[in-house]
């Protein structure tokens, strides 16, 4: 991940609504994704079939992607599953 990937995704839990009406919204490993939620526990972004959901909790950022060949409602699950985990031990 690219140190100006990493700015980004943190900009975008400390500016939410920045980076739902940014055009570029993140990037992560050279894929721009729009976002199409964020708020200050998750955003989600996508690019055509695909999409990133990242969730945070308070030591970590999760990070989940989805392709054209995968349901977009199973990764968030998953990632926010794993997120409201690591809420509840304070982690």
């Amino acid at each position: 991940m690219a140190p100006s990937d990493w700015t980004r995704i943190q900009q975008g839990f400390e500016n939410p609504r920045e980076v739902r009406t940014h055009d570029a919204g993140i990037t992560l490993m050279d894929v721009g994704y729009r976002a199409i939620r964020a708020d200050r526990l998750a955003v989600y972004g996508k690019n055509g079939k695909a999409g990133i959901i990242i969730a945070k909790t308070q030591q970590y950022y999760i990070i989940g992607t989805y392709d054209s060949g995968m349901f977009a409602s199973i990764a968030a699950e998953a990632v926010e599953k794993l997120a409201d985990y690591l809420r509840k031990k304070n982690k």
